[in-house]
C-alpha cells in the first residue's frame, strides 16, 4: 500500500513512496521499474516478501547471489514471526517459501527439513505434497524426519504472545462492558428523573386546575 505520492525533483515523473523505497509509476499507476521494486521488497523482508519471491525470480536470474538474498529475507521474516500474534501460520508459510528456494538450489535435504518444520509449526500449511516429493527424491520415509530443535521454542514463544494478547483483549472487553453498563445505568437514571419530573408537572397542573375550579365555584355562590 502506498504511503505517499510525489513528483520527482526537477521532473514531472510521479513517484509512489513505500516503506522500502520510491518508484516511478506510469499514467495508470503501474510501477515502471518492476525489477528494482521486487529486489527491494524481497530485501525488505516483510510478509509481502513471501508472495513476491516467484516474481522476483522471474525478473532476476536464479543465481547464487539472488538465492541467498531470498533465503536471508525468509530467515528475517521467520524471526519476526516469532513475535507475532499470527506467527505460527505466517512462519510456516515463510518456511514453505524457503523450501521452494532451497529445492531450486538443489539443496533437497535442507528443503525437506523446512517442509517438516513448517508442518510442525502449522499442520494446515500446504507443504505436505512438497515434503512427500522431497522424500521420494531422497528415498526417505516422511515419518523418519523430525522437526528442528528450535521449532518447539518458536511455537512456545508465539503461543505465549497469543495468550498474553488474548488476556489483554479480555480485559479491554471487560472495561468496555463495564463502561457501557455505567452509561446505560446513567441514561436510565436520567430517564427516570425526567419521567418523575414530567409526572410532577402533570400533578401540579391538576392541582392548579382543581384550585381554579374551586375558586370559580366559591365566587359564584
Amino acid at each position: 500500500m502506498a504511503n505517499e505520492y510525489l513528483f520527482s525533483p526537477n521532473s514531472d515523473t510521479l513517484l509512489v513512496k513505500l516503506n522500502f523505497g520510491a518508484y516511478a509509476i506510469d499514467d495508470e499507476g503501474v510501477i515502471i521499474n518492476r525489477s528494482d521494486y521486487y529486489m527491494d521488497i524481497v530485501k525488505f523482508a516483510s510478509l509481502s516478501s513471501i508472495d513476491s519471491l516467484p516474481t522476483f525470480f522471474v525478473l532476476h536470474d536464479k543465481n547464487e547471489i539472488n538465492y541467498q538474498i531470498a533465503l536471508n529475507s525468509m530467515d528475517k521474516v521467520l524471526k519476526c514471526c516469532g513475535t507475532m500474534f499470527h506467527g505460527l501460520s505466517w512462519g510456516a508459510i515463510a518456511l514453505k517459501a524457503k523450501a521452494v528456494v532451497l529445492g531450486d538450489m538443489g539443496r533437497v535435504e535442507d528443503a525437506l527439513q523446512c517442509c517438516v518444520d513448517a508442518i510442525a509449526i502449522d499442520p494446515k500449511v500446504t507443504a505436505k505434497q512438497m515434503r512427500n516429493n522431497f522424500c521420494r527424491q531422497l528415498k526417505i520415509e516422511k515419518d523418519n524426519i523430525a522437526p528442528s530443535e528450535w521449532v518447539s521454542d518458536f511455537k512456545k514463544s508465539v503461543e505465549k504472545i497469543r495468550a498474553d494478547e488474548l488476556i489483554k483483549i479480555g480485559e479491554n472487553y471487560k472495561q468496555l462492558n463495564a463502561r457501557q453498563e455505567f452509561l446505560a445505568r446513567k441514561d436510565q437514571v436520567k430517564h427516570e428523573k425526567s419521567h418523575l419530573s414530567s409526572e410532577n408537572k402533570k400533578a401540579m397542573l391538576w392541582v392548579a386546575a382543581l384550585l381554579i375550579v374551586i375558586f370559580i365555584i366559591w365566587m359564584s355562590q
